[in-house]
């Protein structure tokens, strides 16, 4: 008996920790409840990669909007390429997010857009990164030492909106993994 009790708790503790998947994530973001979901480019003839796979986020050149005592900021043009899924969003929220190794802090995209099915959407409004003046100073020495033509882009975006499911629509957060990369605006 105190066998079976045992294999009974050594599944059920795999089976929760098999559906870690969303483990450090949050129950909801700005009202959003935080839903773990595959995201996956939309199939297209000319569509890039194995099976239809493409980057889904691309970043445009990015500009110095304004540079202050404490900090700089950038505007980064995004453009998405089409998924799957349809929906309405109506707000990106960014976590941890660091270009080239150095933190910044991007602000909350709150221009609504619907989610591209047939072809890439490019979004209305750039996003707004701010970087402490430190960080892009040490940044830029080291761009200085050694250069790079693109600097890599990670951290994780909280897709929020509407999305339908079966003729039913739900509002709900979905995270995304960033890994993209952007062009060194120090390369000439």
């Amino acid at each position: 008996m105190k066998a079976c009790g045992a294999i009974l708790l050594a599944l059920i503790l795999a089976a929760s920790a098999g559906g870690a998947g969303g483990a450090g994530l949050p129950k909801e973001v700005r009202g959003y409840k935080v839903e773990r979901a595959k995201v996956r480019a939309g199939k297209r003839k000319n569509s890039v990669g194995p099976e239809g796979a493409q980057d889904l986020v691309t970043f445009g050149a990015a500009r110095v909007a304004s540079v202050g005592p404490l900090e700089v900021a950038l505007e980064v043009p995004v453009t998405i390429a089409p998924v799957e899924a349809s929906g309405e969003v109506e707000l990106l929220v960014f976590e941890g997010v660091e270009v080239n190794g150095i933190p910044v802090t991007v602000e909350d995209y709150k221009s609504p857009f619907s989610l591209p099915r047939a072809a890439p959407l490019t979004l209305a409004e750039p996003l707004r990164l701010r970087v402490s003046t430190t960080q892009a100073l040490l940044g830029t020495v080291g761009e200085i030492l050694g250069p790079s033509k693109e600097w890599p882009v990670t951290g994780r975006v909280y897709v929020c909106g509407r999305y339908k499911r079966f003729l039913m629509s739900f509002r709900r957060a979905v995270p995304f993994e960033l890994k993209a990369s952007i062009q060194n605006p120090l390369s000439g």
